[in-house]
């Protein structure tokens, strides 16, 4: 029998309370609306510092989040 993997909506990820200062990756995505892959892929490549805890666990700053976001490329609006 194969085992189905549950995959969790963006929803259901955990919300970090305000004084949290260290984020798990889902808990990016719930304060950012980011999607989990465009986290990971960011801090692959560099662009969101990661600590790592362990061999596993990651922790991301939350000034660092707040850094990434400030320094994503606005968005203009298209000219009609």
């Amino acid at each position: 029998m194969i085992k189905k993997r549950k995959v969790r909506t963006k929803a259901q990820y955990p919300q970090p309370g305000p004084a949290q200062l260290g984020l798990s990756p889902r808990e990016v995505c719930a304060v950012s609306g980011m999607g989990l892959t465009t986290v990971r892929e960011a801090i692959k490549s560099g662009l969101l510092p990661a600590r790592r805890i362990g061999k596993k666990r990651q922790v991301i700053l939350r000034a660092d989040v707040e850094a990434f976001l400030q320094n994503l490329p606005a968005h203009a609006a298209e000219a009609r």
